[in-house]
């Protein structure tokens, strides 16, 4: 007979919080009602205002976040998140840019350009949540 194990199991486990950051609230449903499927708890907020509140109060596991955006753009979001104490929150940029590598000098971890497929978004996800 095996000795139980210490480790709790998957199910007891809490699902991975992401917050999805998009001005347009296509793109947040979309990608909101993926990664839910998946087994992500999912937040949204539509500006980076808004989500650096909803990260003040519950920081995510990982963020995911358009630049152009009203009340706060998301290249300033990233700076205040680096600069104000979140430096090691995984950041995933999603912008329509023609030169998204440059948002990785500013602190993000990777950048998926828009369009994107949903594999690419999930693939990306899941190599940031296992880390």
């Amino acid at each position: 007979m095996q000795a139980p194990s210490d480790a709790p199991s998957p199910a007891a486990q809490a699902p991975v919080d992401i917050l999805v950051v998009d001005d347009q609230p296509e793109i947040t449903e979309l990608v909101a009602e993926a990664l839910s499927e998946e087994g992500y708890r999912v937040r949204v907020a539509h500006d980076g205002a808004a989500a650096l509140r909803a990260i003040q109060r519950r920081t995510p596991d990982l963020l995911l976040v358009d630049i152009a955006m009203p009340v706060m753009r998301g290249d300033e979001l990233l700076h205040r998140l680096r600069s104000d104490g979140f430096p090691t929150l995984p950041v995933v940029v999603m912008t329509a840019d023609t030169r998204p590598e440059r948002f990785r000098s500013m602190g993000a971890n990777q950048c998926l350009r828009k369009p994107f497929d949903l594999f690419s978004l999930i693939e990306t996800v899941e190599a940031y949540v296992r880390a």
